[in-house]
């Protein structure tokens, strides 16, 4: 759910709506510098802001994003400033950055972690609420490797091993389309990391 997060500091642990997540109106989500309403979802639901906002087709909006306390304007001196975009100020000066998570899918990770009464949906649950908050490039799993280096952005793919008695439909759908789920490929498209962390 786009508006909650797993919350291990109250007992017994719960979802329990995000700060911009408890806005519920287009109104009240916009008065919050920090949120940003999604009307391309249904229902429409107001999120946490990032500096991806400015970075429109084709060029994005440099204005805004040097207003933006966050956002810094990283300008692509090698590429004749084509790849110039907006990143979150601590990331803006890195480079790119592929990220492959190894996760343990054996019987020892649905023993209680913590608070939580399950270690593997505690972590996804962890992994979820943290991709939410990276500068992913926006690059799909069809990109693969070939994806145009901007600086500060992440692409991130997840490995689950060990499952015991995994049966063949439980195995992950391959074939994704695109926007479904990263086919096990990196990628930097927010829907497709949440369609595998929620597979």
């Amino acid at each position: 759910d786009p508006v909650c997060h797993w919350d291990t500091t109250v007992s017994p642990p719960m979802c329990t709506p995000t700060e911009c997540g408890k806005r519920t109106t287009l109104g009240t989500c916009e008065a919050d510098t920090k949120c940003v309403w999604v009307d391309t979802a249904t229902p429409a639901y107001c999120t946490a802001s990032s500096c991806d906002k400015y970075n429109t087709k084709p060029v994005g909006d440099k204005c805004g994003c040097v207003q933006d306390p966050d956002c810094s304007w990283v300008v692509d001196t090698a590429g004749g400033g084509q790849g110039s975009h907006c990143a979150k100020t601590a990331y803006s000066a890195c480079p790119d950055l592929d990220i492959a998570f190894v996760l343990d899918g054996s019987g020892s990770m649905s023993r209680s972690f913590g608070s939580h009464p399950h270690g593997f949906y505690a972590l996804m649950e962890m992994l979820r609420d943290w991709v939410k908050t990276l500068p992913l490039t926006g690059d799909d799993h069809t990109v693969g490797a070939a994806t145009t280096v901007r600086g500060g952005g992440f692409r991130i793919t997840f490995i689950q091993f060990s499952k015991a008695n995994a049966l063949p439909q439980e195995d992950h759908p391959t074939g994704c389309a695109v926007g479904a789920c990263t086919n096990g490929l990196l990628s930097g498209n927010l829907n497709e990391l949440l369609g595998d962390i929620s597979w």
